[in-house]
């Protein structure tokens, strides 16, 4: 009964997504995750590393445009380290602009965004954020 009424399914708990680990990359360097964090007032991309989780930090400077800023220091991070096979960013407008699409199909790497309600789901990142 309780499961067949409307007043209850709305009051119950709603369930968090499950947490799903990701696979270990078999080489280093072919996937990679970022984000966008702010610490003490300045804005930081982090850059972690699937196969060895080494992290770059890069400071943002103040540009007309966060997605410039993210091309750029991803273009600087790919000229020191390569280009990896796929990304794994979350939703935010700088990862999903036209222009971030256009550069990751100029560079080749697959772009994989995690779940959009749930930036947990993007966890190295927010992880070593």
């Amino acid at each position: 009964m309780v499961k067949k009424s409307n007043t209850c399914a709305k009051l119950r708990p709603v369930q968090k997504e499950p947490l799903l680990p990701s696979s270990s990359p078999d080489r280093p360097w072919s996937r990679l995750a970022m984000d966008l964090f702010d610490l003490k007032g300045q804005t930081y991309i982090v850059v972690v590393h699937y196969y060895s989780c080494w992290v770059e930090l890069r400071l943002f400077e103040k540009l007309n445009s966060v997605h410039v800023f993210v091309i750029n220091k991803l273009k600087s991070t790919f000229d020191t380290h390569g280009i990896p096979e796929a990304v794994v960013s979350d939703n935010g407008s700088q990862f999903s602009s036209g222009s971030f699409q256009a550069f990751s199909k100029a560079f080749g790497f697959i772009h994989i965004t995690s779940s959009p309600r749930y930036p947990q789901s993007n966890g190295e990142a927010e992880r070593a954020a």
